[in-house]
């Protein structure tokens, strides 16, 4: 039996702050509808979100819910999705009636609003779901309770957790309010496997498109980065599981999800360095797809002539990208005798005391920088 494994995928989210927002919004509906497809490549028997299909409850157009719906129906067996913290469902959301509402005419699509288990035919046995969605956008605590208290057959049936909240080790929650869990927790409940979703990381980190056993928790991560402080390329998972006379095996494989990636990167050029900015920049982005978003946080001291082409350096090297954004107001050109004797009267105390450190360009830098703020 075959599992497609997504989640967090933030439908919705506005993305003002980019130029390109529509182009960035566009992209996560053709990636939802690029692993559907991929999911019938694959012949998967469930395509399965673990929450956060959506980025809120409140402003998540009619329009927007009706063509997430339509290409979910275009999986041709069963679809599971979880509500998560930011698309929480209490019963009273008017983003949840619009969904099921519009689901209701596809028979294949079954959110999982109700902490019992959901039980379905597989071409391989039984398979049984036991959803701990989310019914609020914070709580100190799981909903993996009534999970525990379930008499499970762990030997006829498949049976499988999913999960929304922060994983222990994995998800940033120092104030413990995203439905936190351990791994010693999940691992005390006989699930064969759990599908979680919130931390927009990818867990187990197994390379692509290669089957990989000895994992039983498993977190996708979102399906394309949401910003650039989120490094991933957006993953899923497609997930195997065999039953042989009531032993169990998993298979795992990590696909790339992403069409458009986030790199934010430093460089940084040391006064005693002979570094080209041009060659710096151009072999750090030779690889990058030209479908990404760059900005690159610049500091310390390079020489005066690429100081002064810096502009033409950067829309030179980045301007095949979406977008780039370049912060370098850390970045100076190199003290030299020629740049102290333009700047500085030669018989004042600025340009010896400067003159004087001119074998020394760390120290140099640091006396220019000082003499500047005060002058």
């Amino acid at each position: 039996m075959k599992l497609f494994v997504t989640g967090d995928n933030h439908i919705g989210r506005k993305f003002d702050k980019y130029s390109i927002k529509n182009q960035l919004i566009e992209s996560r509906f053709l990636c939802l509808k690029d692993m559907v497809e991929t999911a019938e490549k694959e012949q998967c028997e469930f395509f399965i979100i673990t929450g956060d299909l959506f980025d809120n409850t409140y402003a998540i157009t009619k329009k927007d819910v009706k063509r997430v719906v339509e290409i979910l129906a275009g999986f041709n067996q069963n679809v599971l999705v979880l509500p998560g913290n930011h698309d929480f469902y209490s019963g009273n959301e008017q983003l949840w009636n619009d969904f099921m509402t519009m689901a209701d005419a596809h028979s294949n699509i079954i959110v999982l609003n109700e902490y019992q288990p959901y039980e379905f035919d597989s071409s391989d046995g039984p398979a049984v779901f036991y959803p701990a969605y989310c019914d609020s956008k914070h709580s100190d605590t799981n909903r993996l309770d009534w999970i525990k208290e379930e008499n499970i057959d762990g030997v006829s049936k498949y049976n499988i957790g999913i999960a929304h909240g922060a994983l222990e080790g994995l998800a940033i929650d120092t104030e413990g309010e995203y439905f936190p869990m351990t791994r010693t927790e999940l691992d005390s409940i006989p699930m064969d496997v759990w599908l979680l979703g919130h931390a927009h990381v990818t867990e187990p980190a197994i390379p692509a498109n290669e089957e990989k056993t000895g994992y039983t928790i498993f977190n996708a991560g979102t399906h394309e980065q949401l910003d650039l402080h989120n490094n991933t390329e957006g993953n899923a998972f497609v997930i195997t599981l065999q039953n042989n006379d009531g032993i169990k095996k998993i298979l795992a494989k990590r696909v790339v999800t992403g069409r458009i990636r986030y790199y934010d990167e430093k460089l940084t050029f040391n006064a005693t360095d002979n570094k080209s900015l041009e060659k710096t920049i151009e072999e750090l982005v030779k690889d990058y797809s030209s479908n990404s978003i760059v900005r690159l946080t610049i500091s310390g001291s390079i020489d005066a002539s690429e100081y002064q082409k810096k502009e033409a350096i950067y829309e030179a090297q980045l301007s095949r990208f979406l977008n780039y954004k370049i912060l370098d107001n850390d970045l100076s050109e190199k003290i030299t005798s020629e740049k102290i004797e333009n700047e500085f009267s030669e018989i004042g105390f600025a340009a010896k005391f400067l003159e004087g450190l001119l074998d020394d360009p760390v120290e140099l830098q640091m006396a220019y920088d000082i003499v500047k703020s005060l002058k």
